[in-house]
């Protein structure tokens, strides 16, 4: 039973000084120019992908939190412990 992978095809065009960088930083790690390139490709994609969900859970979580906020009623506890400490730093 054999198993098709499908592929797709990635072009870039670069300046020869960029093409060379990128290179040499393959040949340094050991493996081929596209398999450098997929790797990183790769790796930065899900790096940027993985923050931008922080940062969208983040913005929901303030949300709730304000949300919370908004609908807080103040009990008769909360009212005395805040009279305590307003006098307390009011000097009385």
């Amino acid at each position: 039973m054999s198993m098709t992978v499908e592929k797709a095809r990635l072009e870039a065009r670069v300046k020869k000084d960029i093409y060379k960088l990128i290179k040499k930083a393959a040949s340094i790690q050991g493996g081929t120019l596209t398999n450098f390139i997929i790797t990183t490709l790769y790796e930065k994609s899900k790096d940027i992908i993985n923050q931008n969900n922080i940062l969208n859970l983040s913005l929901n979580d303030q949300e709730l939190f304000i949300n919370s906020i908004d609908t807080f009623e103040v009990n008769d506890t909360m009212k005395n412990s805040l009279d305590e400490y307003d006098k307390y730093f009011s000097g009385e």
